[in-house]
């Protein structure tokens, strides 16, 4: 869908909900929640980062978790901070491991010269405009609109349109959850191969 689509399709769910005066900037509002929510329960956006540089490395401003990491085209595995220093942190040679701190990526054997690095990694979206398109593809678009009509609802606070509220995020968050068991997760990145009509939704 696009920024348009989406937005008509919202107001027709909220205009069935008896919630007749609401604002363009109200459904935007209610994307950019769902859109917070997708990255941060389903890490629904990735990207990847090539860089070069010494260790330590720094991680990416809108980081949320890793999907993988290579060094010069050679693929790492992850293991847990406390495995990683039990390995010795001061063991240097060409890195097989990496772990995350809260600002840097650790690695070991720690390198001693500069290296070429591919992060594949989930991140938070930045808010989009109002009238702006929806990012990600278009089966996550139905998941988004339908959370995002919970959160138009939300700011009513009758106690019925709260419930209604309910159960238009529950719906949002169970399709998205139908999408995310279909993600790949040997690859680099995750990717849904569920289709609306999966679901048993969407037009």
């Amino acid at each position: 869908m696009t920024g348009t689509e989406m937005e008509t399709y919202i107001s027709r769910i909220l205009m069935d909900e008896s919630k007749v005066f609401y604002t363009q900037s109200e459904i935007y509002k209610g994307i950019n929640f769902a859109l917070y929510v997708l990255a941060t329960l389903f890490h629904a956006f990735f990207k990847s980062y090539s860089f070069s540089g010494t260790y330590p490395l720094d991680i990416p401003s809108d980081f949320l978790c890793p999907y993988s990491l290579y060094c010069d085209n050679t693929r790492l595995y992850p293991m847990s901070l406390s495995e990683l220093r039990n390995l010795g942190l001061s063991t240097t040679g060409t890195p097989q491991y990496y772990a995350f701190t809260s600002s840097h990526i650790l690695l070991w054997p720690k390198p001693t010269s500069s290296h070429d690095y591919i992060l594949n990694y989930a991140y938070i979206p930045d808010e989009i405009a109002d009238g702006s398109d929806p990012p990600l593809d278009d089966p996550w678009h139905y998941p988004m609109a339908h959370i995002a009509v919970g959160r138009c609802l939300m700011v009513d606070l009758k106690e019925h349109m709260l419930a209604r509220s309910g159960y238009w995020l529950r719906r949002g968050v169970e399709e998205a959850s139908y999408l995310a068991l279909g993600i790949d997760r040997d690859s680099d990145f995750h990717y849904p191969r569920f289709s609306l009509s999966a679901l048993g939704g969407g037009k």
